[in-house]
């Protein structure tokens, strides 16, 4: 079973995924046995502190001796979860159905990123990384409308699996923005998808204009839109807030969650500086009905490495191989206008 295969089946992201298999040395790729030994050992790791290194062989060996599960109160635990592994191994062996291999054979499901993409450290880095960079790649070919589309469903997706309607439209909260006269730069997850990044997010970043004849009409929008803060663990919090000029003189950033989904405001980006700044080192976006201010992919890929967070990290590598095959793939198309 391939990585992709393994971490679905598992319930995992690949690089968690692929962590455990280096950890215990697994020869790739993985029979289905060795996979239900590995999402036994992570569910005895994640739920009882089991470390990995001592799951691992005491699963294995209980799958080859049946007997030896009645005897352990916590592989006999351990062991329940055997079912959904089981038959999620099914469900993902079903979907990779296996084609018949010849001349020009590729693999529909993780297209092998070509030679020209893998001779790039900034991609060879990503892969190292556990990333699947085949989505990337065919987004390199996608319209600017696609990928504003694909932003939006994707948002509205992670709404439904988080439970909520699927009303969230980030698209529409771009358009009322401009259409009442506030100035903003699109940045964070959101920017990185226009410009092809897979990477899910669910809310709208922006670095807004803090003058007056800004944030005005901002005020009105998020009162018309009811908008709330957003505290990270209890989402359905509501705080009292108001939202007026005085906000954005004492609360510059602000996390909030509207009618329209997540948007999160900010006067400054670490590593760009303040509105003026991030205009400079932007592009217009089609979003819509609207043209759109979303900062550049290099001024993005600045501000993550300035920002710093661990939780950045795979994302700034994800948007450093995005930028190496960009470049590739202007270099090869101009070469081959060249040629005509």
């Amino acid at each position: 079973m391939r990585l992709g295969q393994v971490a679905a089946s598992l319930g995992v992201n690949e690089k968690t995924a692929d962590n455990a298999i280096r950890t215990l040395g697994l020869r790739r790729p993985l029979d289905e046995v060795t996979v239900q030994a590995l999402g036994l050992a992570l569910r005895a790791k994640y739920r009882y502190g089991v470390p990995l290194k001592r799951a691992f062989p005491m699963v294995r060996e209980a799958l080859r001796r049946p007997g030896l599960r009645k005897k352990d109160a916590l592989v006999r635990d351990v062991f329940t979860y055997l079912p959904t592994v089981k038959r999620r191994i099914r469900f993902e062996e079903a979907y990779y159905k296996p084609l018949p291999r010849g001349p020009g054979w590729r693999d529909p499901y993780h297209p092998e990123m070509p030679a020209v993409y893998r001779r790039h450290p900034a991609v060879r880095r990503a892969i190292q990384w556990g990333l699947d960079l085949s989505l990337n790649e065919s987004n390199l070919w996608r319209t600017r409308e696609q990928l504003v589309r694909d932003w939006a469903e994707s948002v509205r997706g992670f709404d439904l699996l988080r439970g909520g309607a699927g009303a969230v439209n980030p698209v529409a909260l771009c358009e009322q923005l401009i259409h009442a006269g506030v100035r903003f730069v699109v940045i964070g997850g959101a920017a990185g998808n226009l410009h092809g990044s897979v990477r899910v997010t669910n809310d709208l970043d922006v670095c807004y204009d803090p003058a007056p004849d800004s944030t005005g009409p901002l005020v009105a929008l998020l009162n018309a839109w009811h908008a709330r803060l957003h505290v990270p663990r209890e989402p359905d919090a509501r705080l009292p807030f108001v939202i007026d000029e005085r906000t954005f003189r004492h609360a510059p950033a602000l996390s909030l969650i509207t009618d329209h989904g997540r948007l999160d405001l900010l006067p400054t980006v670490a590593g760009i500086g303040d509105y003026a700044a991030c205009v400079g080192e932007s592009q217009q976006v089609r979003t819509g009905s609207v043209d759109v201010r979303v900062l550049t992919l290099d001024a993005l890929i600045k501000a993550k490495r300035a920002a710093g967070r661990d939780r950045d990290r795979e994302h700034l590598i994800e948007l450093e191989a995005m930028r190496a095959m960009k470049r590739i793939a202007e270099k090869e198309f101009a070469r081959r206008r060249r040629r005509r």
